[in-house]
C-alpha cells in the first residue's frame, strides 16, 4: 500500500474553507468555531501543497540515496525536479502570478510549523499587521478571516491545475491527462515482487470519495479540480469547464477586508490596567484600576 495523503488534506481544506465561510454566526461559540475552521483550512491548504510536491518526488522512483537528498529540497524545488522529467519541460517561474501566492503560502506554513513570538505595530490603537503579498494573508493568524481561507484554497487549486496541465503538458481535455495526475497524487496498491493483484494488474488506485466532498466548494467559487481526476461535472457525462480563469480572485478580495478589532490588555507598573476598546475606525484607551 502506498498512502499519499494529498486528497485527504485537500478535501479537509475544502470542508473547512467552505463551512467556515458559509456558517451562520449566532453567538460567540459560533464565532470561535468559525475562526478555528479558518485556521484549519489555511493549514490544510499548505499541507496539501507539500503533499503534492512529495507525490511528484515519489513517482520519479529515485535511488534511495538520491531520494533522501532531494527530499530535503524546498517545496517548489520538488515541483521543479518533477517538471524536468515531463515531456513539455516548462519553467516554474517564481514571479508568475499563479506562483507568487504559493510562495506566500509556503512562508505561512513555515511560520506555523516553526512558531515564534510575533510582533505587530499598533498606531493610535489601530493594528497594522504584516501581510504576505500578493496572497493578502496576515502573518499573524489572529487576524485570519474566512475569506482568507477561500483565497488560499483558490490559489492552491489554480496552481495545481496550472502546474500539471500547462507546465507539465498533461492534456486538460478528456480523461487521459486527468487520470495520470489523479494516479500520481492518489494512494495506490501495487504488486509485491512477481505477484499480481486480483485481475492480473500491477497497480490500482485506492481511496474514498474525497473529490465528491469538495464539490460544494467547487460550485460555490467556480473551481476546477482536474488534478483529482474529475472528468464530468455536467449532465449526461458532459465535460464542463469552470468559467472563472485561473488567477481570477475576484470572489475573494481579501484586500477589501478590515482587520478586526483585537482587545489588548496589559498591566503597567503603576498598578493600572490599560485596555484598548472601540471599533477599528475609532479606538480609544481606557484606564482601569487593578
Amino acid at each position: 500500500m502506498h498512502w499519499k495523503h494529498f486528497r485527504r488534506y485537500f478535501a479537509d481544506a475544502a470542508y473547512y474553507a467552505h463551512d467556515g465561510y458559509t456558517m451562520e454566526i449566532k453567538d460567540g461559540k459560533d464565532q470561535q468555531r468559525q475562526r478555528s475552521y479558518t485556521r484549519s483550512a489555511v493549514v490544510f491548504c499548505s499541507l496539501a501543497l507539500e503533499s503534492a510536491a512529495n507525490c511528484c518526488l515519489d513517482v520519479l522512483s529515485l535511488q534511495k540515496g538520491a531520494f533522501e537528498d532531494f527530499e530535503k529540497l524546498q517545496t517548489l524545488g520538488k515541483f521543479d525536479l518533477f517538471l524536468r522529467h515531463t515531456p513539455k519541460k516548462g519553467t516554474l517561474d517564481r514571479e508568475h502570478k499563479l506562483v507568487r501566492p504559493i510562495r506566500n503560502l509556503i512562508s505561512c506554513r513555515n511560520t506555523v510549523v516553526h512558531s515564534k513570538v510575533q510582533t505587530d505595530r499598533a498606531v493610535k490603537g489601530r493594528i497594522e499587521p504584516k501581510i504576505w503579498e500578493p496572497l493578502g494573508l496576515p502573518h499573524n493568524l489572529a487576524y485570519w478571516q474566512p475569506l482568507h481561507a477561500v483565497k488560499c484554497f483558490t490559489v492552491v487549486s489554480d496552481f495545481l491545475n496550472f502546474f500539471f496541465f500547462e507546465l507539465c503538458g498533461f492534456p486538460l481535455e478528456g480523461n487521459e491527462g486527468r487520470g495520470i495526475v489523479n494516479q500520481l497524487l492518489g494512494s495506490v496498491v501495487a504488486k509485491d515482487g512477481d505477484d499480481l493483484l486480483p485481475g492480473d494488474v500491477e497497480i490500482a488506485p485506492v481511496g474514498d470519495n474525497e473529490w465528491g466532498f469538495c464539490m460544494e466548494a467547487a460550485k460555490a467559487w467556480d473551481l476546477e479540480f482536474a488534478f483529482m481526476g474529475i472528468y464530468s461535472s455536467g449532465p449526461n457525462n458532459e465535460q464542463v469547464y469552470a468559467k472563472r480563469k485561473w488567477g481570477d480572485y475576484s470572489h475573494c478580495k481579501v484586500e477589501d477586508l478590515n482587520i478586526p478589532w483585537q482587545p489588548i490588555w496589559y498591566n503597567v507598573p503603576t498598578g493600572l490596567g490599560i485596555i484598548m476598546v472601540g471599533k477599528p475606525e475609532k479606538q480609544s484607551v481606557k484606564i482601569k484600576k487593578t
